[in-house]
């Protein structure tokens, strides 16, 4: 029966690579792979037709009006006549046939328009050779007849092509002989089958397949007049094939194929499924020679199957956890059935010997890879499982490879053992971690105005101080917040919230709008607050002008602890200074932590020995002590001279302040030449003796002992490269020099990797080098201890990725250690490298002992999955261990509500017992079920909830005090109903531990009339029963004897009268 077996074996060792096993006709067919398109121009859409040159095992396909030509293996094959795997401008397609007849016309194309418009119903067709010639003038119309609608075509063993359709003046089925170039090769003429818009199948045995009278394919006897042989079966509504080694007939049903068996004589039977899960698609479907391959058009791919022996499934792939609860989790997984019916199951338990199963379910029949889903219960909570996806089939059992996941905790049930449970009660915080409750911190009413936040864009918040213990400093977003105050009114107005016996109450601090009549319409902008808001200085446009009525008029108001406004700019010349001045130059710190020193500078004398001639001078003064002293001199006590001098930084308690005189710019990046003065002394300690390039400040310590910079220049003998290192200088209380190298390797052979900022992540320039980068803004110095945390492209201590972005930390007089590569787009690695000057909390921190560090990355640093959001990680100096204090380790995979963790902008997250609090939108525990933003801290490699996490609105963290006590948070939640009637205005609440104001719930009046009548006639006290006794006071009457009690009195008791009683005799007695 076969003509070509020796070319069908020739395909057949073309698809070795892709048949593992010799094929049976029962064997199931097995996806192999897709169709290359790439090459052919506009890609594939919509793929409408498939057919099979079984001589040269090509395959045509139509679609958008385009014939596409590809080998067996799904590669373009260029047609000989055009150059190109693609013919242009064929319409119609609803019948694509090949001629594989063997005869002269073998390989020819045809495309059959069921549904034209031109002559009479689509009365024509097109052809080709199987070269891609045109075989004629395509289209072919004139077919001799205008009555003759074509619907369907067909080839005969002998290669003749017969048109199928209607004969419209006697609307009745006929069939047409034409020739392949498009002439009708016979008259037309009736036949017996319904005409189809299909086509038609004819195989080797003298039988043709065409529509029948009962909706199925007909089978009839070609050879015979075409005489009815009975029904298949099979539905008329898509297009079949014939099998070649069979016989069998296989028809397209959108996301199966179906068949029926060959039978002689004919038997209708039900079809059987063939083939499963295919994408829907035009039901383009197509088989080769040998009857072993088939090729599926799914929209815009098209599929190879192969017929190969059953399998075990395959391709189990990572399995996906969708959700995790405290007792159970939803998984979802991936596999190939391997073409037999296949089952599934998870195997879970505490270890990797698992030990518990799920209830087996059927995977969908498909020869693709599908996704399966399924779930695990009855687990315990707070527990990590090991979990895996197993499938099996009669061809065999395959493992998937194991996953781990966490349950979520339970929360504590029972009475809330902590001593403010009322609270907490009252204000929703069952279930805050360290007996924590909610309170109001920002004022009851805000006058219908939002709190300035940082949760809103483009809103700019005043920094959290986490050294003000029971303080906060905030704004209102336009408006001003109703009391006993004049606020300007005018920008944001700076307003207290301080924490009282019964709640937190608010003050004005701002400028008060009225403090001069000439003034006009002003602002309160702020220049600094101090550490433990202590002390506010104005300073920035708009101010009151004037704002004293003598004296300086502007200069810097400050507010004092006790409220008064005071001028800072002054000294003991100030009366001679004008009264316009206004504070000049670059004063990175006003305030010393403890409010008491400010820091300005003027080009006007406010002390003796101060610049006059223009040029800056930087003065100290003491608030408390009213007292101004000289700060930018040299070594010799002289006042620096010249552009630039400018005052970096002061210390705690204001006794050392760093003031510099600028050396170059470079961007946005200032080097200078530093000098640390020492209260009460003239001379200054000059910190980088030597130094021609200038330096980059990068911080110091707490007290100001110790101090730290970048710089090229080399200015101890050891350093003796060219690039940046981070040098340290010590200065004792007499104002000794001792510096010290901090990055101690001598090279310049870097190549930093770049980043989306440059060519290399630490230089805004072009050239490689191996520059160190501090942290920006002084923030890689821990306050107390010294120790210096920094980022280099070396390999400092062995450790690390060479002309990466590595963090090390250094102890004072020790050895740089690694800690961690970071990416080159890092926010810390972009901020320090661009702005080295500007201090941002949510990129770094570090304790004040440099125990701790935290940080944001994207890298999957502790072994959780990110999926690329930036996390919050913990670095322990003492355990060596990085720890990521917002991943999700339950172990889901689902990341719909993964999103960027961070760090307050402007506040505290890691404090000294190294818990870190952040912010987050991603679940960390199970009562966080809002999907919005929230509070958490991290300690112990656990996450504890701060903030609500039920509301409808986003939170997130201002900051945290120094102890962890207070978490201030921003957020629209009503979380403290008893007293917030703010309704969804912006606010912040604090998360206090140990916290919360219980509020007495008012009395609910009568909502009905039986409850309305008042109180009720009181209740007669009891009777005053007491002993009877004779010698016992009391209600019951006792009398003495002889007297006995009548009617209530005791009388003498009265002897009665004995009368003479007949002969009855005496003492008797009647009755």
């Amino acid at each position: 029966m076969r003509r070509l077996l020796v070319l069908a074996l020739v395909l057949l060792g073309a698809l070795a690579t892709a048949a593992s096993a010799p094929a049976a006709p029962s064997d199931p067919f097995q996806f192999k792979k897709y169709f290359d398109t790439t090459e052919i121009s506009g890609g594939v859409e919509n793929v409408r037709q498939i057919a099979v040159n079984r001589e040269t095992g090509n395959v045509i396909v139509y679609e958008r009006g385009r014939l596409h030509q590809f080998d067996a293996e799904g590669n373009a094959v260029d047609f000989p006549a055009t150059g190109s795997p693609t013919i242009e401008g064929v319409n119609g397609g609803q019948a694509l046939l090949i001629d594989n007849s063997g005869s002269a016309n073998q390989g020819n194309i045809y495309v059959i328009d069921g549904q034209g418009c031109c002559n009479f119903l689509g009365e024509r067709f097109w052809s080709y050779g199987p070269d891609g010639e045109s075989l004629g003038t395509n289209p072919h119309e004139e077919l001799g007849t205008s009555s003759f609608g074509i619907k369907s075509a067909w080839i005969a063993a002998d290669g003749q092509l017969y048109l199928t359709g209607y004969d419209y003046s006697t609307v009745s089925p006929h069939v047409m002989p034409v020739e392949p170039e498009g002439p009708a090769a016979g008259p037309m003429e009736p036949w017996s089958p319904v005409a189809g818009e299909i086509p038609f199948v004819q195989d080797d045995l003298g039988h043709l397949y065409a529509p029948g009278t009962e909706g199925t394919f007909a089978r009839y006897d070609f050879t015979d007049n075409y005489t009815y042989e009975g029904e298949t079966g099979l539905p008329t509504a898509s297009p079949t094939v014939l099998d070649p080694s069979t016989n069998d007939l296989y028809q397209r049903q959108n996301t199966k194929v179906v068949g029926i068996h060959y039978s002689d004589p004919l038997v209708k039977s039900t079809p059987f499924e063939v083939l499963a899960g295919i994408a829907g698609g035009d039901d383009a479907i197509a088989l080769d020679e040998t009857g072993e391959t088939m090729y599926v058009g799914e929209g815009t791919r098209i599929s190879i199957f192969h017929r190969e022996p059953a399998s075990a499934p395959r391709d189990l792939g990572e399995l996906g956890v969708d959700s995790i609860r405290s007792n159970r989790a939803d998984l979802h997984g991936q596999l190939i059935a391997g073409g037999v019916p296949t089952d599934y199951y998870f195997e879970y338990g505490t270890d990797t010997s698992y030990g518990s199963s799920s209830t087996p379910q059927d995977a969908p029949f498909s020869h693709f890879e599908v996704k399966v889903d399924g779930g695990i219960e009855g687990l315990q909570p707070d527990t990590t499982y090991h979990v895996r996806m197993v499938a099996t089939n009669a061809a065999g059992t395959t493992y998937g490879p194991d996953v781990v996941l966490h349950t979520y905790a339970v929360p504590e049930g029972g009475p809330d053992p902590c001593p403010n449970a009322l609270a907490r009660q009252q204000t929703s915080a069952r279930y805050l971690p360290d007996c924590r409750a909610f309170e109001l911190v920002s004022a009851k009413d805000t006058n219908g105005y939002d709190v300035e936040s940082s949760i809103v864009p483009g809103q700019q918040p005043y920094p959290g101080f986490p050294e003000a213990t029971d303080r906060v400093l905030y704004s209102t977003h336009s408006g001003a917040i109703p009391g006993p105050w004049n606020p300007t009114n005018h920008g944001p107005d700076p307003y207290l919230a301080t924490r009282g016996a019964d709640g937190w109450n608010t003050d004005y601090l701002g400028l008060p709008a009225d403090i001069n009549p000439e003034a006009g319409s002003f602002s309160s902008a702020l220049g600094e607050a101090s550490a433990r808001l202590d002390s506010l200085a104005f300073a920035g446009p708009g101010l009151c002008d004037p704002c004293f009525a003598s004296g300086i008029e502007t200069g810097i108001p400050v507010r004092r602890s006790d409220g008064s406004l005071v001028q800072g700019m002054a000294g003991s010349l100030d009366s001679s200074v004008p009264a316009t001045a206004m504070p000049e130059g670059k004063v990175a710190k006003y305030f010393s932590d403890d409010g008491t020193h400010l820091v300005f500078a003027s080009k006007y004398a406010f002390e003796a020995g101060a610049n006059e001639g223009g040029d800056l001078t930087v003065y100290e003064r003491d608030l408390a002590a009213g007292s101004t002293e000289i700060v930018s001199t040299d070594t010799s006590g002289a006042v620096l001279t010249g552009a630039g001098i400018s005052e970096l930084d002061v210390d705690d308690d204001g006794s050392r302040v760093l003031v510099a005189k600028r050396v170059a710019v470079n961007d946005e990046n200032e080097y200078v030449h530093p000098y640390l003065h020492l209260s009460g002394t003239a001379a200054s300690v000059d910190l980088a003796p030597g130094t021609t390039s200038g330096v980059l400040y990068a911080g110091m310590t707490g007290d100001g002992s110790r101090l730290f910079y970048t710089t090229v220049d080399q200015l101890l003998a050891e350093d003796t490269d060219s690039s940046a290192d981070l040098y340290a200088a010590a200065v004792d209380g007499a104002g000794t020099l001792d510096l010290e190298l901090v990055t101690p390797t001598n090279s310049d052979a870097c190549n930093p990797v770049g980043n989306e900022a440059g060519a290399h992540w630490n230089t805004t320039g072009s050239g490689a080098n191996c520059d160190a980068v501090a942290v920006a803004g002084g923030g890689g110095i821990s306050a107390d201890s010294g120790t210096a945390w920094f980022l280099s492209p070396e390999q400092l201590d062995g450790a690390g990725t060479l002309n990466q972005p590595n963090l090390y930390r250094a102890d004072p007089g020790g050895a740089p250690s690694f800690v961690v590569t970071l990416e080159p787009d890092n926010p810390l690695v972009l901020d320090s490298v661009a702005a080295a000057a500007t201090r941002r909390t949510a990129d770094f921190q570090a304790t004040g002992d440099g125990a701790f560090a935290a940080f944001v990355s994207d890298l999957d640093l502790a072994g959780y999955e990110g999926f690329g959001f930036l996390n919050v990680f913990r670095y322990d100096t003492g355990a060596d261990q990085i720890g990521c204090a917002s991943c999700d380790t339950s172990g889901t995979t689902d990341h719909s509500l993964a999103a960027d963790s961070f760090m307050p902008p402007d506040g505290l997250s890691l404090i000294e017992d190294g818990r870190v609090f952040f912010t987050t939108k991603t679940p960390l525990v199970l009562n966080d079920a809002n999907g919005r933003t929230d509070v958490y801290y991290w300690s112990g490699g656990t996450p504890r909830l701060v903030s609500a996490g039920t509301g409808p609105f986003d939170s997130a963290l201002l900051t945290v005090s120094n102890d962890g006590t207070d978490a201030f948070f921003f957020t629209h939640d009503t979380l403290a109903p008893q007293e917030d009637h703010l309704g969804p205005l912006m606010k912040i609440y604090d998360a206090r531990a140990g916290g919360g104001f219980f509020v007495l719930p008012a009395e609910v009046p009568c909502a009905a009339a039986d409850e309305c009548h008042g109180p009720s006639s009181p209740a007669p006290s009891p009777p005053d029963i007491k002993s009877s006794g004779p010698t016992t006071r009391g209600n019951v009457l006792v009398c003495k004897k002889p007297k006995v009690k009548r009617h209530g009195k005791c009388v003498k008791k009265h002897k009665k009268k004995h009368h003479k009683q007949g002969k009855r005799g005496k003492g008797k007695r009647h009755a």
